[in-house]
């Protein structure tokens, strides 16, 4: 059965469907298409501001985890990449949100023969509400539509798996810019797209 993310399919969506080949092979073959925006390559930012959070919003653990970063031989666009994740969000309004994290869960349903993944980067509470956040790590950012589809599909994943929250508990956050998109419903016409998009994926999947 074809396997993809919510952000893949969520991009998927809003292509024709001769589009659809370099984001499924991201998603057939993770270990071996190198991409700057899968969260994997992103890794050593997403640590660090895991830690952050963890710190308690100490500023010191985004300086060390800049230095570990660059410290740590990666190859310079990966080097560059995170470096830069992780000054954007030193610099922007991210780091003064009060947010104690939980533990991550990853949430999966199956769409029209497909098998989509909902693992938040950081699922956390804020306040008494429990937040799901999906960072964008790109320097170009996704439409806004494709922000929204994304939380949407998230969202509508969250609920198949009995999870009681309000869309607006998930949102999708533009690390370099600090841009949140966040809805207050889950469109039928997502949904139906989204059934669609599986459909063809199914189709071309064996030949990608």
């Amino acid at each position: 059965m074809p396997e993809v993310n919510v952000k893949a399919l969520a991009e998927l969506i809003h292509l024709p469907v001769y589009g659809y080949a370099r984001i499924l092979a991201e998603q057939k073959y993770p270990g071996q298409v190198p991409a700057v925006f899968r969260v994997p390559f992103y890794g050593p930012a997403l640590q660090g501001i895991r830690r952050y959070y963890r710190s308690g919003n100490d500023l010191a653990v985004i300086d060390r985890a800049i230095q570990e970063v660059r410290a740590s031989g990666a190859t310079p666009p990966k080097l560059a990449h995170n470096v830069a994740v992780l000054q954007a969000f030193r610099q922007g309004r991210q780091r003064r949100r009060d947010l104690t994290l939980t533990a991550v869960t990853t949430y999966e349903i199956e769409l029209a023969g497909v098998h989509v993944r909902f693992r938040p980067d950081v699922q956390v509470l804020e306040g008494d509400r429990t937040k799901y956040l999906i960072y964008g790590f790109r320097i170009v950012e996704p439409s806004l539509e494709v922000a929204r589809t994304t939380v949407e599909l998230a969202h509508h994943v969250l609920a198949a798996n009995g999870v009681q929250c309000q869309p607006r508990d998930v949102e999708f956050v533009s690390l370099r810019s600090g841009h949140v998109v966040r809805t207050d419903r889950v469109r039928a016409a997502t949904l139906t797209r989204a059934r669609h998009c599986a459909r063809a994926i199914v189709h071309v999947w064996p030949d990608v």
